[in-house]
């Protein structure tokens, strides 16, 4: 099999956004070290949310927790500085799986397309842009995305998000005292003192194949 016929492959065999798939939620596909990978978040019934709490206790640096695409290197550097949301993201057990982490900002990003609570019209500007998701996402309008449809997700439901603010596996890179947050109100993103308190989601992450960009813009261009 080749590289198009797996990519179509396995996009064809995946569930819709916001079902339940490999011990989660499935939010999305993204593309990170040239691979397709598909996204992931955990359920809050299961324990997969945290209430507000600080990244970090420490204002130092820590490094490799400064991707914006992948938290899971992030979130095991945060763990070895002594973050203690780190280590609850490392130490969760949900679905019969063990590779939890916090999301990169990116991620963090995908979880709120996928399950946005509030009726609130989106913050605009730059934030909602993710080039790593597949296909890539551009900024928000004041009303995409819209409050979530999916049952479980909606206020009131098992599985709502709480309309807060929600942390990041990335650390601001010129300014480390400094981590990433979301808002799942109004999809606001802004770096924040790494001793605020937020919330915070975890995800884990599954490998489908090689990705290709040349290969699959040569066959739509075809």
């Amino acid at each position: 099999m080749n590289a198009i016929a797996e990519f179509n492959a396995v996009i064809t065999g995946l569930p819709s956004v916001g079902d339940r798939f490999e011990g989660g939620f499935f939010n999305g596909l993204y593309v990170h070290g040239g691979l397709l990978k598909a996204q992931i978040s955990a359920s809050k019934v299961e324990g997969g949310h945290h209430a507000r709490i600080v990244w970090s206790d420490s204002y130092e640096p820590v490094d490799s927790a400064c991707d914006f695409i992948d938290g899971a290197l992030g979130t095991e550097a945060m763990a070895r500085a002594g973050s203690k949301l780190a280590q609850w993201a490392m130490d969760l057990r949900i679905g019969g799986h063990d590779d939890w982490r916090l999301p990169a900002l990116q991620q963090l990003e995908r979880v709120y397309r996928t399950a946005k609570p509030t009726a609130d019209k989106n913050w605009q500007g730059n934030c909602g842009a993710n080039p790593s998701s597949w296909p890539p996402a551009n900024v928000y309008t004041a009303d995409f995305p819209a409050r979530t449809v999916l049952p479980l997700f909606l206020p009131g439901n098992a599985e709502a998000f709480d309309p807060i603010g929600m942390w990041s596996a990335t650390q601001h890179p010129g300014y480390p005292s400094f981590a990433y947050v979301q808002s799942f109100d109004g999809g606001y993103r802004d770096w924040v003192r790494k001793g605020s308190e937020f919330g915070a989601v975890a995800v884990r992450s599954l490998i489908l194949c090689p990705f290709d960009y040349s290969a699959l813009v040569t066959q739509e261009a075809a």
